[in-house]
């Protein structure tokens, strides 16, 4: 990790920030910031590590997973640009829950807890508006891992190709993954063994389902690929999301 103790602008980064704090709160938080620059594999922070920073995504992508116990690590989460890290750990005023490492090289920037909830004290609605968020965020985690112990192998495979689309995209051609990842993190998303994800993507192919290019995925059939898992799986459709945001706006009001 090389520092810079400059700030990247990164309230602008955040869109909760971005909207509701007033300027004087985002010169304050700018100032309490820290650019960190963060090579490819290089861990953020890590479980049971003493929760004294909120981090805030300013380019790159994270995977934000769990130890595991007898086999490799699960991926529970990832985050993009904009998003926070580490906001649990700091609240409970406890350590970070989950371990977090980025996926290509990313720009991140590191508040200490004191500033950031000083801001939060004093701007109700973006307290708010942050919890409301850190909610949303564990209910899809809470579901994910509830629906991922019910999945058998083609449907874990399915649903972690849906979460890498619907977390960062694809690429202008509308069809391959908008991260290249090993089959070795990808079988970490999944929950299950590396050799079964290289099977069942093997199975994906034949079905003319998805190409395979060293470690670009390009995803021929995506709807195919998400009816897989949509009957189990539906608090993560569109349709599911654009419900909850729209009963959240009620609730506000």
């Amino acid at each position: 990790m090389n520092k810079n103790s400059s700030s990247c602008n990164s309230t602008s980064k955040n869109p909760l920030l971005q909207q509701y704090c007033t300027p004087e709160q985002k010169s304050f938080l700018e100032k309490h910031s820290r650019c960190n620059y963060y090579k490819k594999g290089q861990v953020v922070f890590t479980e049971t590590e003493s929760a004294r920073e909120i981090f805030i995504i300013c380019s790159g992508k994270v995977a934000k997973w769990k130890e595991g116990i007898h086999t490799h690590n699960l991926i529970i989460q990832f985050a993009k640009e904009g998003d926070l890290l580490g906001y649990r750990g700091c609240l409970e005023n406890s350590c970070y829950h989950i371990s977090a490492s980025v996926l290509e090289d990313s720009q991140i920037c590191s508040i200490d807890k004191e500033p950031f909830f000083k801001v939060l004290e004093d701007n109700l609605v973006l307290n708010f508006n942050i919890l409301l968020s850190y909610t949303r965020d564990m209910h899809k985690m809470e579901t994910r891992l509830r629906n991922m112990a019910e999945m058998n192998v083609r449907e874990k495979v399915a649903e972690a190709l849906f979460t890498i689309q619907n977390t960062f995209g694809t690429k202008k051609d509308n069809q391959t993954l908008n991260i290249e990842l090993s089959r070795e993190e990808l079988a970490s998303v999944a929950g299950i063994s590396t050799d079964r994800v290289i099977k069942q993507l093997s199975e994906f192919k034949a079905e003319k389902l998805l190409l395979l290019k060293s470690k670009k995925i390009i995803l021929l059939q995506p709807d195919k690929i998400r009816g897989i898992v949509d009957g189990i799986y539906h608090s993560y459709s569109p349709y599911a999301k654009k419900n909850c945001l729209a009963e959240a706006q009620r609730t506000q009001r």
